[in-house]
């Protein structure tokens, strides 16, 4: 019988189904759609599992070679049928999670494919070996799966360890206490900027996300807080759009007679770091778990790879497709204010998901 998994998980499956199937793997623009450059070409797929350590499924002119615990040998037809019937479910499959059909979990292990989901503490769900045609070598590139046939998944997870703290400068004090009554943190900035109120930042709350953060650069947690005043005192959501905004203000004066996007630039670098391995809550050393980047599913079951090879792709790809977003207030602690040593302080989270 079927495990039950969630759409982003069964998808995890489908990649290597599909990349084994196809042969190739397509690298994807800034706009979410292929290039036209020379796709690479597969050589091998490598991927853990807990019980059977890791498996290597290499490809051949008309089958795919199993090596692990045990070897096999396998058709390249099975793995292209298996993959059109995966996709079909998993867009079908319904609620949280779902086990597949009987007759699709016994092609799924006929593939040799026991384990789906990879450990949630790397993020690197695959590795693949692919020919380089830039170079004319093999390299071998660990990708984060993160897939469009389920709910948009996020970059950055909100908790305590995100939230940002500001000094709020407000010329009334019948201000402030009204702000007290709005009803989310959006509303409190809202309200507070349209009475003369000011934002000034003071920090990220937690030393290791500062850190983090001063290890990329150190006007970082600087541009973060910006961005977070445009988020919740405006109408957009969109990270390029609050870029944009951040940019036409430039509160940081940087200067702009140079054709180049301070803010947006050095936020590239946060995006990509965050994309490959830092996390908020833990010490980040500068390298990353995810060494290649990520492969996304698209709906159609189209499949874009986005990777270190191509730096500039990788990171355009991240800046037009992520958004901010308000995470639960009450779980986080942030979105009221608070008055520490006759000073007014507002806290507000930082989590960025991808767009849908």
């Amino acid at each position: 019988m079927s495990p039950s998994y969630n759409k982003g998980e069964w998808s995890e499956a489908y990649v290597l189904i599909k990349v084994l199937a196809d042969g190739t793997l397509q690298q994807g623009n800034g706009d979410l759609e292929a290039t036209d450059e020379k796709p690479y070409k597969v050589i091998s797929v490598r991927r853990k599992e807990n019980d059977a350590g890791e498996k290597v499924y290499s490809r051949g002119e008309n089958e795919i070679y199993v090596s692990g615990e045990s070897s096999d040998t396998i058709a390249i037809s099975k793995f292209a049928t298996g993959s059109c019937l995966l996709l079909e479910e998993i867009k079908a499959g319904k609620g949280r999670s779902f086990p597949l059909s009987s007759e699709l979990w016994s092609i799924l292990n006929d593939l040799s494919i026991q384990e789906i989901k990879a450990d949630s503490n790397d993020k690197t769900d695959i590795r693949i070996e692919i020919r380089d045609h830039f170079r004319g070598i093999h390299s071998l590139l660990g990708f984060s799966i993160k897939s469009q046939l389920g709910s948009a998944s996020t970059l950055v997870n909100a908790s305590k360890s995100t939230n940002f703290r500001f000094k709020v400068v407000c010329p009334s004090e019948s201000s402030l206490k009204e702000a007290q009554t709005q009803k989310n943190g959006k509303d409190v900035v809202r309200y507070l900027k349209a009475n003369g109120a000011k934002f000034e930042l003071v920090e990220a709350l937690s030393s290791t996300f500062s850190d983090n953060l001063r290890l990329i650069d150190s006007d970082l947690s600087a541009i973060l807080g910006e961005c977070l005043i445009e988020y919740y005192s405006g109408s957009v959501s969109s990270l390029s759009d609050i870029l944009a905004n951040v940019d036409y203000s430039n509160p940081l004066n940087y200067p702009q007679d140079h054709g180049v996007s301070f803010y947006a630039y050095k936020i590239k670098k946060y995006l990509t770091e965050s994309a490959l391995g830092m996390m908020p809550s833990f010490t980040w050393h500068g390298t990353h778990d995810a060494t290649g980047g990520y492969i996304i599913v698209k709906n159609s079951g189209e499949l874009l790879s986005y990777h270190l090879l191509r730096k500039n792709l990788f990171e355009d790809y991240l800046i037009a497709n992520t958004k901010f977003e308000t995470a639960s207030t009450s779980r986080n602690d942030f979105g009221y204010l608070r008055k520490l040593d006759d000073t007014v302080y507002l806290d507000l989270n930082l989590q960025i998901r991808f767009k849908k």
